[in-house]
């Protein structure tokens, strides 16, 4: 119980933080690195949602009976996301921002890049039909 506390503590305090995270530029070429809203763009995502889902994702891949459930739920969690900030496919810098913004969001929450790598594998993947949306970038890591 008190691993969980811990996690919600440093995910609420997160969206403080947040606000104050500076912008990180991709550096050239590929795909950005940075993981805060363009000026200008024109939707992003619901930061307070996304923490929390982090959150819930996060404890549950720590319970036996949650492993595989929760990597599906994460993967659909980054597709809509990707979907929202990237204003339904057409702004992918927008949509790869949203994701970048979530991964940090998972580092901060701690949870394990075992989590994180499969459930972004499973939200590349357009064979994986049980998950809604079109799948995130394939170069997306």
């Amino acid at each position: 119980m008190a691993v969980v506390s811990k996690r919600l503590v440093i995910l609420f305090s997160c969206l403080l933080l947040v606000s104050c995270a500076s912008l990180e530029e991709n550096g050239g070429g590929g795909l950005t690195r940075a993981h805060r809203r363009r000026e200008g763009q024109a939707r992003w995502v619901d930061e307070r949602s996304v923490i929390e889902s982090v959150a819930m994702c996060v404890t549950a891949s720590d319970m036996p009976t949650g492993f595989h459930a929760s990597r599906r739920k994460y993967a659909e969690v980054l597709r809509h996301w990707y979907f929202v900030a990237s204003d339904g496919y057409a702004d992918v810098d927008g949509g790869i921002r949203a994701l970048n913004f979530i991964k940090k969001i998972h580092r901060d929450a701690e949870g394990g890049k075992s989590l994180w790598r499969d459930a972004v594998k499973l939200a590349r993947d357009p064979q994986e039909t049980g998950i809604p949306g079109k799948p995130i970038p394939a170069e997306y890591r």
